[in-house]
Order: C-alpha cells, then sequence, then structure tokens
C-alpha cells in the first residue's frame, strides 16, 4: 500500500519533466553511463530517496518492534516465583492473523473471542489494508473479551455430606458461562492508530517538504549545467560525480544528507515513544452458574497498567476477586496487588553474544476476607530474579524471595534463594527458514 508520492516523482513534476516523456527520450550519455533520476538523488542523499517512504513504512508495518506485552514476573500467588502475569495490551494484528479461530473448545467449554474488530477484519480485509479504513475503529480496537460456555464446575461438597465432590461438567452450554471484558482507557501502542499515525505522518510531512525543496533546487542546478540531458532517458555518471565534487554544491549537498540523517532520528524517536507509551486498561469478569452443583459465581475486577522504555519494563496489576455467597456462607473476598519491573543491563558487555544480563523485580499484596482456603489473611512477598544467558537457548536464573511469613518459604526462616537452568525449546517448533 502506498501512502506517500515518491520524491524522485515530485521533483521532476517541479522542473516540468514528463517521467513518460523521459522513458522515451534518447540516451545522450555513452554506453554504461546512464543513471536514472532516483540514483541522481540517492548520490545526493547518500541513501534512499524514497526515504520518507520507506522509513513511514517500517513504522507502521513491523509490530515485532513493539515492546513484549506479557508480563514476566510474580503477581498473586502465594509465593513471588515468576510466572505470567496478565497484559494491559490486547493481541496484536500479526496475533490476530495467526490465531487458529475466533471459537475454541476445551475441555467441554466453548469460548468465543469476542475481539469484535477481528471479526469487522475477517469479513471486510480493507480495513487493514486501506488506513483511513483501519483508522475509523481505533475506540473498537480499544474493546476485547471472551464468553466460555460450559465447561467444569469447582470441587465442592455437592451432596451436604461434608466431602469434598469431584467438580462436575455441565451437561448444557448454559449451565456454566464465564465471561470478560478488557477496556483500553488509555494510550495505544498501535502505530496506525489514529493518533499515532497523526503524529507519524505530520513529522514526516516536514521532513518531506525540506528534503523535495532541496533535491528539487540541486536538480535544476544540475540541469543548467547540462541542458541537453533535461529530457534524456538518463543523466551521464561522469556529469554526476563532478557535480557532486564540485566544491560550490558540496556545502548544500552536506545539507541534504544531514537533513536525511535528521528525519531517520525523527522517526526513531516517535517510534519509541509509541511502542513504550503508558497503557491503562480496566477488566471485568465473572462466572454463572445455573445449578448450585457446579459452585457460586464469581466476580473479578481489575486494572492493568504497562509502561516502558528501552531495554526496561514496568507493570502494575490491581485485582478485586469475589465468591458470591453460596449456600448460606458468607461471600469470600480477596484484593491482589502486584508490580514487577524487568530490566536489561550490560548489554554489549557480558552474557551470551552481549545480549546483557536480565533483572526481574516483582512484588505481590494479597488480602483475604472470609476465605477458608488462604493460608492467611494477608500475604507479602517480594522476588528478585537475575537471568545470565550462556546461548541461544539456554540461561541460568538466580533468584531470591522473601515473604511476610516464614512456611510460604517452604521451611526458610525469611529468605530463600535458587538457582535454577532454564532451556527455550521454542526454536525446536518453530518454522526452519
Amino acid at each position: 500500500m502506498i501512502r506517500r508520492t515518491h520524491l524522485s516523482g515530485v521533483i521532476a513534476l517541479a522542473l516540468g519533466i514528463s517521467l513518460s516523456h523521459a522513458q522515451e527520450a534518447p540516451d545522450v550519455c555513452k554506453p554504461g553511463e546512464g543513471i536514472t533520476q532516483t540514483e541522481f538523488d540517492n548520490a545526493l542523499t547518500a541513501g534512499d530517496t524514497t526515504a520518507v517512504n520507506a522509513i513511514l513504512n517500517h513504522a507502521l508495518d513491523s509490530p515485532a518492534a513493539a515492546p513484549n506485552a506479557k508480563q514476566i514476573s510474580a503477581l498473586g500467588g502465594s509465593t513471588a516465583s515468576p510466572d505470567i502475569v496478565s497484559s494491559s495490551d490486547f493481541p496484536s494484528l500479526f496475533a490476530m492473523a495467526v490465531d487458529t479461530g475466533f471459537i475454541s473448545q476445551s475441555s467441554g467449554a466453548t469460548t468465543l473471542n469476542l475481539n469484535f474488530f477481528a471479526f469487522i477484519a475477517a469479513v471486510q480485509p480493507r480495513v487493514v489494508q486501506e488506513q483511513e479504513q483501519y483508522q475509523r475503529f481505533t475506540n473498537l480496537r480499544r474493546l476485547s473479551g471472551s464468553i466460555t460456555l460450559g465447561g467444569v464446575g469447582d470441587a465442592i461438597d455437592q451432596n451436604g455430606d461434608g466431602v469434598v465432590d469431584d467438580p462436575k461438567t455441565a451437561d448444557n452450554a448454559t449451565d456454566i458461562v464465564t465471561w470478560e471484558l478488557r477496556y483500553r482507557v488509555y494510550g495505544s501502542r498501535d502505530r496506525r492508530d489514529r493518533l499515532n499515525y497523526m503524529r507519524l505522518t505530520e513529522a514526516l510531512k516536514g521532513a518531506d517538504d525540506t528534503l523535495v525543496t532541496r533535491l528539487t533546487a540541486q536538480r535544476r542546478a544540475y540541469i543548467a549545467l547540462h541542458p541537453e540531458q533535461r529530457l534524456a532517458k538518463f543523466l551521464c555518471r561522469p556529469d554526476v560525480t563532478a557535480f557532486i565534487e564540485n566544491p560550490a554544491n558540496r556545502a548544500t549537498i552536506d545539507e541534504i544528507a544531514k537533513s536525511d540523517a535528521a528525519m531517520r532520528k525523527q522517526f526513531t524517536e516517535i517510534t519509541n515513544s509509541i511502542d513504550t507509551s503508558l497503557l491503562v486498561t480496566l477488566v471485568a469478569g465473572g462466572t454463572e452458574r445455573r445449578k448450585d452443583i457446579f459452585g457460586p459465581d464469581k466476580r473479578l475486577y481489575g486494572l492493568r497498567t504497562s509502561w516502558a522504555k528501552a531495554d526496561m519494563t514496568v507493570e502494575a496489576n490491581l485485582d478485586f476477586n469475589q465468591i458470591k455467597s453460596f449456600r448460606g456462607a458468607p461471600a469470600q473476598e480477596s484484593t491482589k496487588f502486584g508490580l514487577a519491573y524487568n530490566g536489561t543491563y550490560l548489554r554489549d558487555l557480558v552474557g551470551y553474544k552481549n545480549q546483557g544480563v536480565k533483572f526481574t523485580i516483582a512484588a505481590a499484596f494479597e488480602k483475604y476476607r472470609n476465605v477458608p482456603t488462604a493460608a492467611y489473611d494477608q500475604i507479602e512477598t517480594a522476588n528478585l530474579k537475575i537471568t545470565y544467558p550462556i546461548s541461544d537457548t539456554i540461561s541460568l536464573p538466580f533468584s531470591i524471595t522473601w515473604a511476610n511469613h516464614t512456611d510460604l518459604l517452604m521451611g526458610e526462616k525469611d529468605i530463600r534463594g535458587n538457582i535454577g537452568f532454564t532451556y527455550d525449546l521454542s526454536p525446536l517448533f518453530s518454522p526452519q527458514k
């Protein structure tokens, strides 16, 4: 999809040159010495005169550049062992493309993915292909969720004999309904969202205009020296080389190269700002049961936040869970707060291929009310983990855990330390290049 007019075309129009006519014109250069308009402009910028187009396209079409939305750290368990924590962002466009489908089945349950934009894109692909259409659904992409029908209930005493029975599987889809809605109330890391795209294109417009003006002036100066090449099929390389090496033109050409470098730097700063912006997402969910043999109804309300910078991320989750009053027992409630920091240090100095060392600091606070299965009414944990890579797939993790209750540390008094060994199996299942 072409988003901008190529600079060489703009310059040609500014000079009153017909590209189609130029292609039909005779070659005035010696064999092997002809160069195109674009090659001439490239020589002036010491790069690619379609850079404005290329940079914008790359900025918009490279979701892999965005930081990982998963939080690899601890949150709400009885220990602070590192674990995957809920993300504040939604699946990316790339994830939607490789998704197996909107409906999935597992253990007698059917799950419907409520990614509404994905539904629209599947029916009408142009909403992804065309930027104007894509921008129309910026707010809709903030909303996501899922509904699961059926499945397995809780292990409870179903007949009142004081013995916990095995959980029952729903006979009908509506016997157990589990739902979740997520709405991103602040921030976006999608470079094609309306405001982010405007930031990129506004920066592009200024850089584009400046570059076109300078290149057009140099093109006019060259044609003034070699009028016979004005409508020629090619420009002559020896003449172009002499023009560039002429001290009278050198300062202007250097300014063009500096302008190109400044434009690239500006785009890098903008895309980095987008990729690391603050995200805040609200979450609400619950489980509804038609019969008490499946267990009590449940509710979940949460807040997810994520912020990132170069080589670091900060994630925070706040969750309120409620198990509604069941068979005369009071409602069970819990509040959980998790905070995690992930950073990479000493990059280009240590680690396999100078990948650096990854530090993860996580802390969790949990408060329980009327929860008989909770070991304590209040649990506080903290964890420090250092991961040192020793190959592409193998790393050595070192971790230290603190908890406010000693039995949570498996017999240790205050702090537990671990040295582990991690092997990444994902390359074994990746497609071979």
